[in-house]
């Protein structure tokens, strides 16, 4: 991805995050994105689809993760892959259901 010119300079929970970030977060918010909580975090996996390149055609990424840190500000993994963006999604779902083994 061609971030170096599109990161958000501002401070704010964006602050440092591609241009792309705020889309995507309120895609989120919407819905529709797989979910997974651990360790009491909401992790949201996205696939990038066709509309999301037309409004930001520098990505080339398959898909990302976003959340929230613990002071609130947005954090992002992205996936090159569809493989990579599977093996983070099954690997984030096998750590939460052995988080809630773990609580039983």
């Amino acid at each position: 991805m061609g971030q170096s010119s599109r990161i958000i300079l501002d401070p704010g929970k964006f602050e440092g995050e591609h241009i792309s970030v705020p889309h995507f977060y309120d895609s989120a918010l919407d819905g529709g994105s797989a979910d997974v909580y651990s360790e009491d975090t909401l992790y949201t996996f996205i696939i990038i689809d066709a509309e999301d390149r037309a409004e930001f055609p520098d990505l080339t990424e398959y898909g990302l993760m976003i959340w929230e840190d613990s002071q609130g500000f947005v954090r992002t993994e992205w996936f090159s892959t569809r493989a990579e963006y599977d093996c983070a999604f099954s690997d984030m779902e096998t750590a939460a259901e052995l988080e809630d083994r773990e609580e039983e």
